[in-house]
């Protein structure tokens, strides 16, 4: 069993000119096998467009405040691009006619590939590093059916 779907938005919003949520592409396919009855294996791909921003162009220091006040520009940038692969396996075990266990592990973002949620500035914005969403994640356990 395959599915995708492939989501295009334009978004606008009269305040600003990155509008985060106007994206070019947003793709999202899942692969399902069933080697038999009690097992599955399934993968999911995540692909977005990255999300716009204004980055800071420059910085002047305020002296009242003691603090750098950021000047951002007028034309907006683009994250980069957003990419995921999971991967998951499930089992079922029926233990009785009133009790079934499912067991399941996942592994997300199997290649580990570093997404940037947003950026964090120097205090004088001099520079900035990404704040990256999870890596590879993995997760194990168990769900009770009575």
């Amino acid at each position: 069993e395959a599915s995708v779907s492939f989501i295009w938005v334009d978004a606008k919003s009269p305040e600003t000119t990155a509008y985060p949520y106007d994206l070019r592409y947003f793709v999202k396919a899942n692969v399902s096998y069933s080697p038999g009855k009690s097992w599955t294996i399934e993968g999911i791909l995540s692909a977005r467009d990255g999300v716009l921003y204004l980055p800071v162009e420059s910085a002047e220091f305020q002296d009242g405040l003691a603090v750098y006040q950021p000047t951002y520009a007028m034309k907006s940038l683009r994250r980069p691009a957003y990419y995921s692969l999971g991967l998951s396996l499930s089992k079922i075990f029926v233990v009785s006619d009133g009790l079934a266990v499912i067991a399941f592990a996942s592994l997300n973002n199997l290649t580990d590939h570093p997404n940037v949620r947003n950026y964090s500035y120097a205090p004088d914005y001099s520079s900035k590093v990404p704040n990256l969403f999870s890596q590879r994640t993995g997760y194990v356990g168990v769900v009770l059916n009575f």
